[in-house]
C-alpha cells in the first residue's frame, strides 16, 4: 500500500513538472520566421525602435532590423527566447559569402553568424555606415 502511495505521488509530481514546463514554454524552439516579427522583436527590446526592414536569417535563428533613422539591431535566439542589441563601434562584423558575422565586445551576448543569402552584402553595405 505505502508503495502505491508512493508510485501516485511520484506520477503526479511528473505530470504536474510536465505541465509546467509547456506552460512557460521551455524547450520551444525559438526561430524568426518573418519579417514581421523580426520588427515586433526589435520594438520590445528597445520601446519606439520602429523598425522599417529586416534581413532574417535563412535558419531563423536571428534577424538585422533598422530603422527610418538608420540604427540597425541584432537580435537573436537566446534559449527559447530572443534577444537584441542595437549595432555600434562595439561591434566587428565580417562577410564570408552569404553568411555575415557579427561579435560584440559584450561578452555576454557574444558572436552571431547570420545567413542572410542574397541580401548578405547588401547589409554588410549599410552596416559600414555604423561600424
Amino acid at each position: 500500500m505505502n508503495e502505491l502511495l508512493i508510485f501516485a505521488g511520484s506520477l503526479v509530481a511528473i505530470i504536474f513538472v510536465s505541465w509546467l514546463v509547456r506552460r512557460i514554454g521551455l524547450g520551444r524552439d525559438a526561430r524568426v520566421t518573418s519579417k514581421e516579427q523580426a520588427i515586433a522583436i526589435a520594438d520590445s527590446v528597445i520601446c519606439g525602435f520602429n523598425g522599417t526592414e529586416a534581413a532574417l536569417d535563412r535558419a531563423g535563428y536571428g534577424a538585422l532590423v533598422r530603422n527610418a533613422a538608420g540604427q540597425q539591431m541584432l537580435i537573436r535566439a537566446h534559449g527559447n527566447f530572443f534577444v537584441g542589441r542595437l549595432i555600434d563601434t562595439s561591434f566587428s562584423g565580417r562577410l564570408s559569402q552569404t553568411s555575415l558575422t557579427l561579435e560584440s565586445t559584450d561578452r555576454r551576448f557574444g558572436a552571431t553568424t547570420l545567413d542572410l543569402g542574397k541580401d548578405a552584402q547588401n547589409w554588410t553595405a549599410r552596416l559600414r555606415e555604423v561600424l
